[in-house]
């Protein structure tokens, strides 16, 4: 029985670090990272989106990292099932350093997740990292 449904790549294979919008899992660990993405200007880009399997429930955390310009507003956007749970929106000033949005969660089974990222500009560049661990 899968730990989580439509998992990626387990470890190795073509593409070992797991870089693509699915979850993959080593042990008890599960991670995800999206890549470096263009946003779609105003409208929201998924990085992230994978389902929970039904008989475990996942503590995790999300990392929302913009590699945009600065003095730009970002909205990483998460939802489970369809419902959006967090959208902490970030202007980055012109002498700050961009770091990365974090988001810590609980995910139970049966969850759909998705993890997006709105840029307020004509088109930006983001990841996003999920790591977390399976009960």
């Amino acid at each position: 029985m899968a730990l989580i449904a439509g998992a990626g790549n387990p470890t190795g294979g073509s593409n070992p670090t797991g870089t693509g919008s699915n979850l993959s899992h080593i042990g008890d660990h599960v991670y995800a990272y999206s890549g470096v993405i263009t946003s779609n200007g105003l409208n929201v880009t998924t990085g992230l989106e994978f389902n929970i399997g039904s008989s475990h429930y996942i503590v995790g955390t999300f990392e929302f990292d913009y590699v945009g310009e600065e003095n730009q507003t970002v909205r990483p956007i998460l939802t489970l099932d369809g419902e959006i749970v967090a959208q902490p929106a970030t202007k980055y000033g012109d002498s700050e350093p961009i770091k990365p949005i974090v988001v810590t969660i609980i995910l139970s089974p049966n969850t759909t997740v998705n993890a997006s990222m709105q840029c307020v500009s004509a088109q930006d560049d983001f990841a996003i990292r999920f790591t977390g661990r399976v009960y």
